[in-house]
Formats: structure tokens, sequence, C-alpha cells
């Protein structure tokens, strides 16, 4: 959800393809008629496993839990093939380059996981709610512009009480799961790097998501390979995150 109000559905693409695109303004297939010149542009980079590896050098300043991932994914997928499609298909690291006023509409994510966000360049306002004690107030994803309420037409929402920061180049910034975030870039080149966290506290609900997600294919719609290393993965969790390594992860 841009700043204007206009709400689109994801249109993938590669990463040249989108590069070039958003460069120029001229974009192709959907969208043809979008000038990227004259709006408030949004680009995401679903990284791979391959590209991931190739930028962990770079990435020693992120902290440990933030790059955790690496452990079980190598485990539960034996191919960089797989483990691709289970990292773009579940938007599971992200690269985030988008121009100023751009910014996801409020919402929270189906996986419930944990996430981080660090802010590569630029700046981004971010607006958080806790999504037990506040769901009662927030609507449907989407329907609340967090950043300015129209308190006539939700009139709940009032009452919910969240938080508002502004998240700098250099930052970073956690939310558990279950949290709804709606963000909004601050200024006209603004990059971030984005990932998903399954840890000590949320793996059970991840896990049952995930296993949902393999029987239904609501949204990921997960291939037979990629649910049978969610099944491996699932066996990590349980090992590593049950109850005799939880005290263990939950140090880190």
């Amino acid at each position: 959800m841009n700043s204007d109000g206009i709400r689109t559905q994801p249109w993938f693409t590669p990463v040249p393809d989108a590069v070039r695109q958003l460069t120029t303004g001229i974009f192709e297939k959907a969208y043809e008629d979008w000038d990227a010149s004259l709006t408030t542009a949004y680009m995401q980079w679903n990284i791979d496993h391959v590209d991931w590896k190739v930028m962990e050098p770079q990435l020693t300043w992120l902290p440990p839990l933030m790059t955790s991932d690496f452990r079980w994914v190598e485990q539960c997928w034996p191919d960089n093939a797989h483990r691709a499609r289970f990292l773009k298909d579940h938007h599971w690291r992200i690269m985030i380059v988008g121009q100023r006023g751009a910014g996801m509409f409020n919402h929270k994510d189906t996986l419930r996981v944990s996430s981080w966000q660090a802010q590569v360049q630029g700046r981004k306002r971010w607006h958080l709610c806790e999504g037990d004690s506040q769901d009662d107030f927030m609507y449907q994803a989407g329907d609340v512009n967090s950043f300015a309420p129209d308190y006539e037409k939700y009139p709940l929402f009032r009452q919910a009480s969240c938080y508002q920061a502004e998240v700098a180049e250099g930052e970073f910034i956690f939310y558990p799961r279950d949290w709804w975030h709606q963000t909004q870039n601050l200024e006209q080149h603004t990059m971030s790097l984005s990932g998903s966290i399954v840890d000590a506290i949320n793996w059970e609900t991840s896990a049952a998501e995930f296993r949902h997600e393999c029987a239904h294919k609501r949204i990921m719609y997960p291939d037979e390979d990629v649910c049978e290393g969610i099944e491996r993965c699932v066996e990590w969790w349980e090992e590593r995150f049950g109850a005799e390594g939880a005290d263990k992860e939950l140090a880190m």
C-alpha cells in the first residue's frame, strides 16, 4: 500500500528485468500503464540460498539470531533447487528497494513466524501492534492506514495500543509472530534487508502453519518436495527447540 492509497497485487519478474523496468519506468506485462517515475515504486527481491551464501561474508554485522536459519535450511533440503523454491515461495529472505512513500499495508504474517529487518539505506517508518491483545481493533489486513487512520470508518482502531518508530540506516527492527505491521519509506532511495525466524518460542505454531499450507495450499502453493523438506524441518526444530534445547536457543 502506497501513501496515495493505491494497492496492487505482487508481480513476479527476474531481478535484472525489475531493475531495468524500475529505472526506465517502462513496465511490461502487468502494470503496463504504471509510470514508476510518477508514483511510489516498491521492489522486493526474494533471495535464494545461493545468492544469500554469496552475501553471507558481508553479513557479519547481523546478530546470530538473524542468520540462524542457515543451520536448518541446508538440513531440510539437500539441493539448492528446492531450497530456492522454499525461500522464494515463502518470501523468507528479502531485499526491499523503494521510493519515498512506498510501503507495505497493515497486516500480520500468515506463517506466524518472527521477522527482522535491517535498514541498509534511507529511513523507514514502522507501525507495530501486538496481535493477541489488539486483533479486535485491527479490522482486516489493509483496511486501516495506520499512519493516517480514518476513525469514522474504523472507530475501533482508536482503541488500539501500538508502537510507531523510525528506523534509520544501520538500525534493525524485530517483531514477534502475529504482530500487525505497516511500513512507509521516508526517503526517495531506501533499501532494507529482511528475513523470517523460526525459534524456540514460535516453532510449534510455525510448524502447524507450514503443514496447513502444504495440505491446503492457501498462498504459497508448495510442491511435494518442498513439503517433504518441511517435515524434516519440523523434526529439526523439535530436536533443537523442544524442552531440552529451548534454554540454549533462547540465550541466543
